[in-house]
């Protein structure tokens, strides 16, 4: 829990970096591939996953050493846009999405397997932090909401029911609090909500580009990362939750 890695255009590309949570200058990462650079640490934080475009035109998976080195492929799911990958805990699988679906493959590389989530586009999948579950934001009739079904397949639970665009969803340590990204008060900005009884906290206020979008937990559950344009240009953030955690209701 000591390094944030992003990815940033600061070089004149999009590129990985790495920077202390405590402050200090950034290192850029190494990687001789173009993409978007969705970008997930393995649990043991030896390497990370990655998506960027692969020699047939499309996004694909990719993991590399946190220090460096030439990318492996994971999927080999050619012309089909794979993307947001995310580690499983036990750093055996990793869950992405491709074609509006969401997909699992070995973190080794193989056979990906299609997860069945019902009608509409499913994206941005996150494991629980048992394994036993997946987040994913599902577009179903033009309204994006966050979703969880088990590993294993089965049903669908709709987790947020809101006319806002609710996206990025992601864990707590403990599995008790879900952090998303959405605009229900007219701006992007990042909401707690309470999954034992749907109690929702605002943890980020701001309009326009100066809210918050792109979540992600501290290891120890007391703080989220996030990305705005507060500072006048995107620019990463922490806030403290430790008070809006201890305020919902049991």
């Amino acid at each position: 829990g000591t390094t944030i890695l992003f990815a940033s255009g600061r070089s004149g590309s999009i590129r990985p970096w790495m920077v202390p949570v405590a402050g200090g200058p950034a290192e850029m990462v190494d990687v001789a591939l173009e993409g978007d650079f969705h970008l997930y640490w393995s649990p043991d934080g030896t390497q990370f996953a990655f998506d960027a475009y692969g020699p047939g035109g499309d996004p694909d998976l990719w993991r590399i050493p946190a220090q460096g080195g030439e990318p492996v492929p994971v999927s080999g799911q050619a012309g089909v846009g794979e993307s947001a990958p995310a580690w499983s805990p036990d750093g055996e699988t990793i869950a992405y999405t491709a074609g509006g679906a969401v997909w699992l493959v070995p973190a080794s590389g193989g056979e990906a397997r299609r997860l069945e989530t019902g009608p509409g586009e499913a994206w941005h999948p996150v494991f629980s932090p048992g394994g036993e579950s997946l987040l994913f934001t599902l577009d179903r009739g033009g309204n994006l909401d966050l979703w969880m079904m088990p590993v294993s397949g089965g049903e669908t639970v709709r987790l947020t029911n809101d006319p806002a665009r609710d996206d990025w969803g992601c864990w707590s340590p403990d599995g008790r609090t879900l952090a998303f990204q959405s605009d229900r008060d007219g701006a992007d900005n990042i909401w707690l909500m309470d999954l034992e009884n749907g109690t929702l906290a605002q943890a980020t206020t701001g309009s326009g580009m100066n809210g918050g979008s792109f979540p992600h937990w501290s290891p120890d559950g007391t703080r989220i990362v996030f990305a705005s344009q507060r500072a006048g240009e995107g620019s990463l953030w922490i806030v403290d939750v430790t008070s809006l955690l201890a305020a919902l209701p049991p």
